[in-house]
């Protein structure tokens, strides 16, 4: 049979985001959009391979296999792959840190072949992913009525990093009808806020089946266990409160605890270069107002943070006209440019409706049927469009028309942005760089035009995303990214800014630092602070199976751990609070219900930028069902008193 080797890089998908906030984790839409694998259509006719087609693929790291639905994508370059992140591509990622904590998510050698599976096969794995939470009590939709009917203003998003904070909401009672300026994510984060919810506590029974029981033995139990261990680990924290963090962090100090964040596996190199060379920072604002070239560097907006050029780029400020005004420059190994609708091709549409479905805003039924003089069936709002491109992908017949929406690309083999972040300063500096390639497959005289183009710019802003912290480098990467805004300071303004996934992620970095002086990954076992990236790290620390219990809140590591780290989290207690049905479900042992911060739970958050935002509650949380705060708060009473004995 024939095999290809490839390089594989995991990135987020809007598909992915769409689906999990929309339909669930355990939906057939979200568990096939983290089992397709995006190939290069050379490298599919080499093992003969057509879109929908199933394929094996093995890492030459873990020598784990998965089996994978093909997607032909001619943007995806010959020699890559691309899947979305997930428990089933983390079986092909190794563990090992390198010593800053974070595996290689990116640039992971594989075998790809043909699978001689059968689709039938294929949907029975499937079906049983989706069956594993059908069988536990108290997980399902709650109950929502109708009421008073209310609209909302300047709600906060609570999905992303950019905390859009110019939503609104339109209520009922406890159903939220819709909701106004959020992306589709967005949309559908809080137009599904009520489904696939956790709303009793569990305890696993021997057996290793759930059973309910009530909150007050749930707390007595995870606060035994504990008070009784001697090495635990408490996780996640960036998708919560900043005043349940505060209350985290006090119980990690009562009883010695690990207590980290998930930019340990995302921008932890980020906040380890920032540590080690500072850097030229300051608000989203600037983009609006001031910049004129806008860099996007290993950074995918439409399906990381889908509302940014519709918020960031789109909008006239004060010294710009919005779009007109800037230089869009896009570094990645694919073209990654957003992609705006331009219009539905009508010979091809077959009437879904999906994409008014999902993007009501920014296409609409023509209020004339089709005809002569009016050949459209829908229109498209272009100025409204968030140029995340779901439409398109969604879109059954793929009659929806795109541009890309970039005036610069420079494509870089993977793992080679050092290289082409080292020549930039050299151009900067006036010295020659002397090979004709770059980064790969960079032309010389195209990083010229870029060095170029930014010397005679006025405001430069460099946005940056985890394909520099996940690839080989990682710090390091940052580092040199840092090194060349400082020194295109010394021609232009220039600032760099990290682009953050969890909408509280920062929000975790910035209370762990005010407390501790470090922003993640801080072991106070020894009754003080520790800060060893590499050792101090959970995914480290669970690949050497040195911890005897888990806290887990506000994430979902085993969605996101490589498969041999979360396998540590099998063998000991785990103790989970989570508003809805997650991956980390299937290992946990006690499970606490919590209410959905920034649409049940109000609290404070801190936007990518570092600036602080209050989260409102729109509708009550489900009975009995409490805060994170609430519970941690509630677990550090009882853990003191059992310490105290």
């Amino acid at each position: 049979m024939t095999e290809i080797k490839l390089t594989l890089l995991t990135v987020r998908t809007v598909e992915q985001g769409v689906f999990m906030e929309g339909k669930g984790k355990y939906s057939r839409e979200y568990l096939i959009a983290l089992h397709t694998i995006y190939l290069n259509p050379a490298d599919a006719a080499k093992i003969q391979v057509s879109p929908g087609d199933l394929v094996n693929v093995k890492s030459s790291i873990t020598g784990q296999e998965i089996t994978c639905i093909a997607k032909v994508d001619p943007h995806v370059r010959e020699g890559t792959a691309y899947m979305a992140y997930g428990f089933p591509v983390n079986k092909l990622i190794g563990s090992e840190t390198q010593g800053t904590g974070v595996p290689d998510y990116k640039n992971v050698p594989v075998l790809v072949t043909r699978s001689a599976k059968s689709r039938e096969e294929f949907d029975s794995y499937i079906e049983s992913l989706i069956n594993t939470v059908l069988k536990i009590p108290g997980v399902g939709d709650r109950e929502v009525s109708p009421g008073e009917v209310a609209t909302l203003k300047d709600v906060v998003c609570p999905f992303c990093g950019l905390l859009c904070d110019n939503l609104s909401v339109r209520v009922s009672g406890t159903v939220i009808v819709d909701v106004y300026e959020a992306c589709v994510i967005g949309r559908s984060k809080f137009l599904n806020y009520h489904r696939d919810r956790v709303l009793k506590p569990l305890r696993r029974r021997e057996n290793g089946e759930f059973i309910e029981i009530s909150l007050e033995r749930a707390l007595d139990e995870a606060a035994n266990l504990i008070a009784s261990s001697k090495y635990p680990v408490f996780y996640g924290w960036s998708c919560t409160t900043c005043e349940a963090i505060r209350e985290a962090l006090r119980l990690a100090e009562l009883v010695g605890a690990v207590i980290d964040n998930t930019s340990s596996v995302c921008h932890g190199p980020t906040m380890m270069a920032v540590a080690e060379t500072g850097h030229s920072d300051f608000t989203l604002g600037f983009t609006i107002h001031y910049a004129d070239t806008v860099m996007f560097w290993a950074w995918n907006p439409a399906h990381a943070h889908p509302n940014f050029m519709y918020r960031f780029i789109q909008r006239e400020g004060r010294a710009s006209r919005g779009r007109r005004s800037k230089k869009i420059v896009v570094i990645d190994c694919r073209d990654v440019a957003p992609v705006r609708a331009v219009r539905v091709d009508s010979s091809r549409c077959v009437g879904c409706d999906l994409c008014v479905e999902y993007c009501p805003e920014i296409i609409k039924k023509h209020p004339r049927a089709p005809s002569r003089l009016v050949p459209q069936k829908y229109i498209i709002e272009r100025e409204l469009c968030r140029e995340c491109e779901f439409c398109a992908r969604i879109c059954p017949a793929g009659a929806i028309e795109v541009e890309y929406d970039r005036d610069l690309l420079l494509q870089v083999e993977p793992g080679r942005d050092y290289d082409l972040l080292t020549a930039l300063r050299v151009l900067l500096r006036g010295l020659e760089v002397e090979k004709s390639r770059i980064a790969g497959r960079v032309p010389r005289e195209k990083v010229e035009e870029l060095v170029d183009a930014l010397e005679r710019s006025r405001y430069v802003i460099l946005f940056f995303g985890v394909g520099l912290t996940h690839s080989h480098g990682k710090f390091k990467n940052i580092e040199e990214a840092i090194k060349f805004t400082h020194d295109l300071n010394e021609h232009t303004k220039a600032i760099i800014i990290a682009m953050r996934g969890h909408f509280n992620v920062t929000g975790a970095n910035m209370v762990f630092l005010w407390t501790y002086g470090a922003p993640f990954g801080i072991d106070l076992s020894r009754r003080y602070p520790r800060y060893i990236p590499g050792v101090t790290t959970t995914v480290d620390i669970l690949r050497r199976g040195e911890t005897d219990l888990m806290l887990v809140a506000g994430a979902d590591p085993a969605s996101s751990f490589p498969a041999d780290a979360a396998s540590h989290m099998s063998k000991i207690p785990v103790i989970l609070l989570t508003p809805k049905t997650c991956k980390t479900l299937e290992y946990a042992d006690i499970v606490m219900p919590v209410g959905l911060t920034g649409v049940e739970v109000e609290g404070t958050a801190y936007r990518l930028d570092a600036i602080p935002i209050r989260l409102r509650r729109i509708v009550p949380p489900p009975p009995g069902v409490r805060s994170d705060e609430e519970i941690v708060r509630e677990l550090y009473t009882r853990v003191e008193k059992l310490l105290r004995k």
